[in-house]
């Protein structure tokens, strides 16, 4: 059975609404606003909605350009080598390598692609916010386990219900003047990928 996280209600928001091309999310840190312009540049060339991938590079890492994961996921987005060299494949790029995807530029670049991907892939019709949980699923598991998790052959783990959650919920509260989701994410630890984030960048939080 599908987990009540990826079949969460679609907010009452109109599915006519425009995908966001600027950021105007009160409560996200300075370490995630510090990426505006490149977050909104990326969101218009890959027709990803702006406030959804600033939340996700929140979710990913508080906007360290610096983090690295145990798993070797790189940067801003989080992007493992080896979905790097997937995304430039895909893309036909030539002079790939996975020390690229450090710099910050090339990192939102890859990673907005890869969740235009998704968003595409997965698209609920006339349902942005199911379609929102499912590219978040995707994103964090990968695309083949999330198509197995659809077709009920396998589960998706406890992170990926999290990430989930952490997403899927920012992004429903992404007009209000604070965020309950976001509030939990930072207790569950999400504070110290803020910290961390804001000693690399140098800004107050």
């Amino acid at each position: 059975a599908a987990s009540s996280s990826v079949e969460a209600a679609a907010s009452a928001e109109a599915p006519t609404e425009p995908v966001a091309t600027t950021i105007d999310v009160a409560w996200l840190p300075p370490t995630v606003d510090h990426w505006r312009a490149d977050l909104e540049k990326n969101a218009v060339t890959y027709g990803v909605d702006a406030e959804l991938l600033a939340i996700v590079v929140l979710v990913e890492g508080g906007g360290d350009p610096a983090a690295k994961s145990p798993s070797g996921a790189l940067g801003l987005m989080q992007i493992l080598p080896l979905t790097g060299r997937h995304i430039a494949t895909e893309r036909k790029l030539k002079g790939h390598k996975s020390a690229l995807l450090g710099e910050p530029a090339y990192n939102l670049d890859f990673g907005a692609w890869y969740l235009s991907q998704q968003l595409g892939t997965f698209q609920v019709a006339d349902d942005r916010a199911h379609t929102v949980d499912l590219a978040a699923a995707a994103y964090n598991a990968g695309p083949g386990k999330l198509a197995r998790f659809l077709n009920a052959e396998e589960k998706l783990s406890s992170e990926t219900e999290r990430y989930i959650r952490w997403v899927g919920g920012m992004w429903r509260e992404r007009r209000a003047a604070t965020s309950e989701t976001y509030g939990a994410w930072w207790r569950a630890g999400g504070s110290k990928l803020v910290d961390r984030a804001a000693s690399a960048l140098k800004v107050d939080v």
